[in-house]
């Protein structure tokens, strides 16, 4: 789980996952579906509270929809392949980002990382069951 530089000088999130003999390279949807310059997207942090229910956190940007700045990104494994899962609306936050997410073991997924709000820098914490 990571990132990588395309080609293209975009950088796009990679998730792999080990079969029991070799990695693979996982797909995963498109954070930044229309760029402005050179979309971003990281991945940072992942747990799993089954098979079916893993999560990864990070960020992306550099893409219309988030007029530029950095955003939360939220990934989800449903046991059949990944989907984005939208984070709740940060009112007046710029910039905002997720470096970690653990789970409890009884469906709760907690994640932390920082947003910018207001012109300072401030602690985020979001709660998924």
């Amino acid at each position: 789980m990571g990132e990588y530089s395309a080609r293209n000088l975009d950088r796009r999130a990679l998730i792999e996952h080990w079969n029991g003999t070799a990695w693979q390279v996982v797909s995963i949807p498109d954070a930044c579906a229309s760029s402005m310059s050179y979309p971003r997207t990281t991945l940072l942090s992942v747990t799993a509270a089954g098979a079916r229910d893993v999560r990864a956190v990070g960020s992306f940007g550099g893409c219309s929809r988030t007029n530029g700045y950095d955003q939360v990104l939220i990934e989800q494994w449903d046991g059949t392949a990944w989907h984005r899962i939208a984070s709740p609306a940060l009112n007046g936050a710029l910039v905002s980002s997720l470096d970690a997410v653990t789970t409890d073991g009884a469906g709760n997924f907690w994640a932390v990382g920082s947003c910018t709000k207001f012109g300072a820098d401030q602690t985020l914490i979001e709660h998924s069951p």
